[in-house]
């Protein structure tokens, strides 16, 4: 049998190792290593070189000591799996697994949401992707927290086959076409389930159902928080009245019957300007001088402020909804791209428009970049994270040609910037060209006297002052009494 080649890109020492046993020594016990295990040396350099880090993570310290649930000891797989929903039944969800190859010790996260479905669809789907992973025959042990899935697979599922698929009264078998896929699965591996209690400790599940709720969040950022600020104002006047709320029954999308208040509640909270301790850092790059400097950016923060969730995202291979998501949870972003025919690249282009259409507020902007000969990218960025309704961090990230140490060293000033409180940052209140901007306190629609409003037969360089007195917003229609200087 072919030996293992082992390599490590974050660890004590990095490089290739021939053993388990040399690779152990440089992971074990070090926060965020990363480490892979390879059939050939020519795939372990591959990987090892490859420094294309699409989402990297700095997790919050806790002060618990992490509990683990108990696994057969020769199992080729420890996998957690779970699955959420926020109105059940057919409300948004998702479900998401932790796959832990016990050989190498390497950790694989899986998941995925669904605008419309319930628990028990969610915690097979997880299970079903669980199974799917591994590539060959192969032991496993899956925990879960679902009685449902774990009772169905070790218990109903012998008696419901041999009714063709139907309950002891006839009726058929709820979620079958999941069922039958597990059966599937299962009779591939080996399988032994456990049913772990939710949310006592257990490292892997709680990190699953972090998985899983992240993707019930993704259809508000990206759907439905364009129009938050009429999401709260709307629902204090319907409480005002004081009325018994059986169902929420809205024009399209998911009828709220049980428990509607569940999802009410949700929506006031991501309504309110949401957001937790994280850092996006989201870029393209073209010879990799502006990916080095997301990383640096990256590096810095978690130097600075260690308890901040700090993601970087390349927006040439990161879905673009999945960004929105983690933009959505952010106090601030970082947004780089190289220049390119005086411009940024179409990539970064078509994201800054999709992110000017979600409406995000209260929350902090800087960008940066690597340039050749004119290094536009930059200033275009900010002026666009402007329009977009961030704070926009002094422009420190501009970069003539590859970063060397005389650009890092910029780096720490513009983090502390970042990350520090509102009252301490300076901002940027104007665009590049000196003029205002302007933006509606209902909707976050943004008027700069530099670009003015063609559309609307308001000429660029127009002064704030010198609108009309009927003037409007140009998508909610409000007054310029409802508007703020940013």
């Amino acid at each position: 049998m072919a030996k293992k080649i082992y390599a490590v890109k974050r660890g004590r020492s990095t490089g290739l190792f021939t053993s388990w046993d040399a690779c152990k020594k440089q992971v074990e016990g070090f926060d965020g290593a990363r480490f892979k295990g390879f059939m050939s040396a020519r795939d372990a350099l591959a990987w090892l070189n490859d420094t294309e880090d699409t989402l990297y993570i700095k997790k919050t310290s806790v002060s618990r000591v992490e509990k683990s649930a108990s696994a057969p000891s020769d199992a080729d797989y420890i996998i957690y799996t779970d699955g959420s929903c926020l109105k059940n039944p057919m409300g948004p969800g998702g479900w998401a697994c932790v796959i832990r190859e016990t050989a190498t010790g390497k950790i694989t996260e899986l998941a995925e949401g669904s605008p419309a479905t319930t628990n028990n669809r969610m915690e097979m789907r997880a299970a079903i992707a669980a199974l799917s992973f591994p590539k060959q025959p192969s032991k496993i042990a899956l925990f879960t927290d679902s009685q449902y899935l774990k009772n169905g697979m070790t218990k109903w599922i012998y008696s419901w086959k041999k009714r063709g698929w139907k309950k002891a009264d006839g009726t058929e078998v709820l979620n079958r076409d999941l069922w039958i896929e597990l059966d599937r699965l299962y009779n591939e591996h080996k399988v032994s389930f456990h049913w772990v209690k939710g949310h006592v400790g257990v490292s892997e599940n709680e990190r699953c159902d972090e998985l899983a709720k992240k993707e019930a969040m993704k259809y508000f950022a990206n759907i439905i928080n364009p129009f938050a600020a009429f999401v709260n104002p709307k629902l204090k006047e319907i409480e005002d009245l004081k009325l018994p709320i059986d169902v929420i029954a809205p024009s399209h999308g998911v009828m709220w019957v049980e428990n509607p208040m569940q999802i009410v509640e949700t929506y006031k909270k991501w309504a309110d300007a949401y957001k937790e301790n994280q850092i996006s850092i989201v870029y393209d790059t073209m010879w990799d001088g502006t990916k080095k400097l997301a990383h640096a950016i990256a590096n810095e923060i978690n130097k600075q402020s260690p308890d901040t969730i700090v993601k970087v995202m390349n927006i040439s291979k990161v879905d673009k909804n999945d960004i929105m998501t983690e933009v959505f949870k952010s106090k601030a972003i970082c947004v780089g791209s190289p220049t390119c025919v005086n411009d940024v690249l179409t990539s970064v282009a078509g994201w800054l428009s999709f992110l000017k259409e979600l409406k995000f507020k209260n929350k902090k902007g800087a960008a940066f970049g690597c340039y050749g000969w004119s290094g536009e990218s930059v200033g275009i960025i900010e002026k666009e994270l402007t329009a977009a309704g961030f704070e926009v961090i002094s422009q420190k990230g501009k970069t003539n040609w590859n970063p060397d140490e005389s650009d890092f060293a910029k780096i720490p000033e513009l983090v502390k910037e970042l990350i520090a409180e509102d009252d301490e940052v300076e901002v940027v209140s104007k665009s590049a060209a000196g003029g205002r901007t302007f933006r509606c306190t209902v909707c976050g629609w943004t008027y700069n006297e530099d670009d003015g409003a063609p559309d609307m037969g308001i000429k660029p360089g127009t002064k704030w002052e010198d609108l009309p007195e009927d003037f409007r917003c140009g998508v909610c229609k409000v007054p310029k009494t409802k508007f703020e200087e940013v």
